[in-house]
């Protein structure tokens, strides 16, 4: 964050504006690559729930912080001091990530799809 302070200092003496940074952060899977086509052809598109889960958390950042979710947070654990924000809801995301996912799996195996479901996890 210091280069865009760095920054903010120029922009504030000469435009008499700063920016913020906001930053939000999941872990999960994407798929990137090319989508659509001809005048709607996306060379980087991404897409799945992992970056709308991002996009969600960016929204939730106060400006010049970075959040990230419980998802990441336990794999960053030993690398990076985390503060809990608790329990925040996330716009177009009704409930807790993991049980969503299993809700929605649960469904699928009742409309006689089938689903396989992995769960990894410590101990207790």
């Amino acid at each position: 964050m210091g280069e865009v302070q760095n920054l903010n200092t120029r922009l504030s003496e000469t435009h008499d504006l700063t920016l913020a940074v906001r930053v939000g952060v999941h872990t999960g899977l994407v798929v990137a690559g090319e989508m659509g086509s001809g005048e709607n052809l996306e060379t980087l598109a991404i897409v799945g729930e992992t970056p709308n889960i991002a996009a969600r958390l960016q929204e939730a950042a106060e400006p010049n912080s970075v959040v990230v979710s419980d998802v990441t947070q336990r794999l960053i654990q030993d690398f990076f001091d985390c503060q809990s924000m608790g329990a925040h809801g996330l716009r177009g995301i009704a409930e807790p990530m993991e049980l969503g996912l299993l809700l929605d799996r649960w469904e699928h195996v009742k409309e006689g799809r089938g689903q396989l479901v992995l769960i990894n996890g410590e101990r207790g």
